[in-house]
């Protein structure tokens, strides 16, 4: 779990959201709105969604996120394999 510290640009791959300047790819999830209509069982589950997605990063944005929220997503994030969690980015904190 990596914090997001690069120059991004809009991606054309259908499948990312950003792309980096050496080509990493980068999937997006998480808005303020998210957070204000909470619901933990579906957030995980686009979680999962987006981990199965062929990009390299997944960046989750806590922007808008409660403390409360934050250390239920960073708890359900350290409880998937070593692989998965290796993959996931935050911002926004």
């Amino acid at each position: 779990m990596v914090a997001l510290r690069q120059s991004l640009r809009v991606s054309e791959h259908e499948g990312a959201d950003f792309v980096s300047a050496a080509g990493t790819t980068y999937d997006a999830m998480g808005t303020p709105q998210a957070y204000q209509f909470w619901n933990q069982k579906e957030f995980f589950g686009s979680i999962n969604t987006h981990l199965r997605k062929s990009n390299d990063y997944t960046v989750i944005d806590l922007t808008g996120a409660s403390r409360s929220q934050i250390d239920a997503i960073k708890g359900y994030v350290g409880s998937l394999s070593e692989r998965a969690r290796a993959t996931i980015l935050f911002v926004g904190q």
